[in-house]
């Protein structure tokens, strides 16, 4: 092969493709990083989609532990409410009670005497207790009976039964 070029044209030669091999080498970096943030904008955009559709399950979730939670506390105040509601009632009994105790007291005879006495949630009194003989529970009944402060009074015959060391139990209403 001959060379005939001047050296001038020989080094602008070398340079020109010099200067080639350059601009491929160029190309193919920025084409690569291309690539490269192809590939990263897609990696974020499925991590985005990851991310959105964690995001929804994890506030499902949360909204049925928050729905348990509601139903746990509305059980729990319709369970205060009920309970305040019989405070209620007792309070207002309070006063009735109160005097009858106090009329029973005056009421009962000397050797009667109660084991228990109750206020249910309807008003109706229950007395459970003891009497020495038969003739002392029929007082203390027929005083019962007539007193101005009992309703509904009920005296079951098993009271009777026996004629000494009587345990007995009655319940009645006060009246309004």
């Amino acid at each position: 092969m001959l060379n005939l070029l001047p050296p001038q044209q020989k080094r602008e030669l070398k340079l020109n493709l010099l200067n080639q091999a350059v601009i491929r080498v160029a190309i193919s970096i920025i084409f690569m990083i291309l690539v490269l943030v192809l590939l990263l904008l897609i990696a974020r955009a499925i991590i985005n989609i990851n991310l959105t559709k964690t995001e929804k399950e994890l506030s499902f979730w949360q909204s049925r532990a928050e729905i348990k939670e509601l139903e746990i506390l509305e059980k729990n105040i319709k369970e205060l409410n009920k309970n305040l509601i019989f405070l209620n009632g007792l309070y207002q009994n309070q006063n009735k009670f109160s005097s009858f105790l106090e009329n029973l007291t005056r009421d009962v005879p000397v050797d009667i005497y109660f084991d228990s006495v109750s206020l249910g949630e309807s008003g109706a009194i229950n007395i459970n207790g003891y009497a020495p003989t038969r003739n002392t529970l029929i007082n203390f009944k027929n005083v019962l009976e007539k007193a101005l402060y009992v309703s509904d009074f009920n005296f079951p015959i098993s009271n009777l039964t026996q004629a000494t060391d009587i345990n007995f139990g009655l319940n009645f209403k006060l009246k309004e």
